[in-house]
């Protein structure tokens, strides 16, 4: 058991006063060192023990020297021990990767004995006055909050699709853009009315004063793409999992004050679903999902739509005509795949009765984490690093699609952390978790994995935001 969790203010002021936020909550201790030490200690995005790495007087550190030191072990350790595989529920779960917070674990004790504040967000620089743009970074939560409030406002607002330099400040892609010459109807009050809504959703931005860029494209260019303000329809049915339902509405209404239409399954062959730019599909069952409703999904997607599907979702479009999704690519897959059932099938007709239910958790998921290869060249991914650790809830796989963007995707040489049965885990490699498809003027986006899950974290949204709020025309 590690003894020492430090957090690196690296991470991002936003992230590390959320993360506080919930230490907080549930009594567990934090603080920092007094001055800046050396140490080693295991690296939670490289998954790699023995580390280097220096302690700073800014940093977050947490002991698990403590009264809830059982708890702070449990909600922090990277590997959790998993005393039986034949479990009911999630096997991992570490807080630092929910977050996407840069952390080590380490096996030294080491006190803090500083009272942490973390930093206020800084929402402006000075001399703000008739900027030409403001500049906003787009990691997280309190962002879309931000963006669907400038929306809301009939702001509109840009994002660039490369990095850029300007004025010595250089900013990623995904970045938003809020320029006066694209707010007539503001411009007077312009300078204001951007400010207190950064104000208010705790948003840094940064004051622009010229459009010419010293690198990159210049904020004129048709690099940046007007955002749309999202018209969200989630379908509901009686066998649509309810957990997963409510965790996506919970989403949409109370994190981002935002409302959506319910439709309801049984009636979207009628349903006029031209009044929406994004609909939503998740966990459930997908029974009342018959050929003609989803021809009216494809063309509505062709026509400008946004069809985001998750998990069981995912499934239900599987080899249907005009969508990717597929368990099998080529045909000696599904040769081969039959093979492998065939003999499975042979070895059980001589197993005993007591031995089915342990046998078959070698092909079971309770629920594991996955660190997946990211393309965050593409807007899907924008706001994350190469890397990203999914929790993984099911034993759905599917193979690296065609014709399509491949946007996240399991490695062949990464190890899962938590419990995954033997003879699923031989089939995860090479495996999309996240993709997405474009069929003409609109995109199906497909998320094996569940974004949302229990609300697991804050950089896991990202990938949940950024496809709702239609950022790209071209996903």
């Amino acid at each position: 058991m590690f003894k020492t969790f430090v957090i690196k203010q690296t991470s991002g002021a936003g992230k590390i006063k959320a993360f506080c936020e919930l230490l907080t909550l549930h009594k567990i201790k934090f603080g920092k060192i007094k001055t800046t030490r050396a140490a080693t200690g295991y690296h939670y995005a490289a998954a790699k023990d023995n580390t280097p790495l220096s302690i700073s007087d800014e940093d977050l550190v947490i002991s698990a020297y403590q009264p809830l030191a059982m708890l702070t072990q449990i909600l922090l350790e990277p590997e959790p021990e998993v005393v039986d595989s034949n479990t009911y529920d999630i096997t991992a779960w570490s807080l630092l990767h929910a977050f996407g917070l840069e952390a080590f674990a380490l096996k030294e004790r080491i006190d803090p004995t500083e009272i942490f504040e973390y930093k206020k967000l800084p929402i402006t620089e000075k001399n703000t006055d008739r900027a030409y743009a403001y500049v906003a970074e787009w990691n997280g939560l309190n962002n879309a909050r931000f963006v669907q409030f400038l929306l809301q406002k009939s702001i509109k607002i840009r994002a660039a699709s490369a990095d850029f330099e300007v004025g010595g400040k250089k900013f990623k892609r995904g970045s938003l853009i809020i320029t006066r010459g694209d707010n007539p109807s503001v411009s007077s009050n312009f300078d204001s009315e951007i400010t207190a809504a950064a104000l208010r959703h705790e948003q840094i931005i940064a004051p622009i004063k010229t459009g010419f860029v010293d690198k990159g494209y210049d904020l004129g260019s048709g690099h940046l793409e007007l955002l749309n303000q999202p018209t969200v329809a989630i379908i509901f049915d009686d066998d649509i999992d309810n957990n997963s339902y409510g965790q996506m509405w919970h989403f949409f209404e109370r994190d981002l004050n935002m409302a959506v239409t319910q439709l309801k399954l049984t009636d979207l062959g009628r349903a006029r679903i031209g009044n929406f730019n994004v609909i939503c599909m998740t966990d459930g069952s997908y029974a009342n999902l018959d050929s003609a409703k989803i021809e009216k999904l494809r063309q509505w997607v062709a026509d400008g739509g946004r069809l985001i599907l998750i998990g069981d979702a995912v499934a239900a479009f599987e080899d249907k005509k005009g969508f990717e999704i597929t368990k099998f690519v080529e045909k000696r897959d599904r040769d081969f795949a039959n093979e492998i059932k065939t003999a499975e099938d042979s070895r059980r007709k001589f197993m005993h009765f007591d031995e089915f239910e342990r046998d078959a958790i070698s092909d079971g998921n309770p629920g594991c984490i996955y660190k997946l290869k990211m393309d965050n060249s593409h807007p899907l991914a924008y706001g994350l690093s190469d890397y990203y650790f999914s929790l993984k809830t099911s034993g759905m796989t599917y193979p690296l699609l065609k014709n399509a963007y491949n946007v996240g995707y399991v490695d062949g040489s990464v190890k899962p952390l938590g419990f995954i049965g033997n003879r699923l885990k031989k089939q995860m490699p090479n495996t999309a978790v996240f993709a997405t498809q474009t069929i003409r003027r609109g995109s199906v986006i497909y998320m094996v994995d569940n974004p949302l899950y229990r609300a697991f974290g804050i950089k896991v949204k990202c990938l949940w935001l950024m496809p709702f709020l239609c950022l790209f025309g071209k996903f």
